[in-house]
């Protein structure tokens, strides 16, 4: 069963780009294993959402459900994978010295 999709809205886009720049401002990141988990959680929202973004690209733009599955939900999925991929031999790369991902503080996974 498909997870519910939450909408943002117009308005709220000012906010969440001012509140992205001023943690990346900040030099505090998320660890590697938050970031490996949301590119999990998100190749599973286009799994289970497939259906869905191939109904919305012919509504939205006309685009006929196999050219929408090959060039938007199967390179994404292949997108997220490979960066999955790398992410997971980065961090074991790094296991040694977790300094060199990023600026080497980290906040809270939440």
């Amino acid at each position: 069963m498909a997870s519910e999709l939450e909408e943002t809205t117009v308005a709220a886009v000012p906010h969440i780009v001012k509140d992205l720049q001023r943690t990346v401002r900040s030099g505090i990141t998320r660890t590697a294993e938050w970031r490996i988990q949301q590119l999990r959680a998100i190749l599973k929202l286009v799994q289970e959402n497939e259906e869905r973004i191939i109904q919305v690209l012919a509504q939205d733009i006309g685009k006929p459900a196999h050219e929408a599955f090959l060039t938007e939900v199967c390179s994404l999925a292949l997108s997220l994978s490979l960066s999955l991929s790398l992410s997971l031999s980065l961090s074991l790369q790094l296991l040694g010295n977790p300094q060199q991902f990023g600026s080497g503080k980290t906040r809270k996974n939440s």
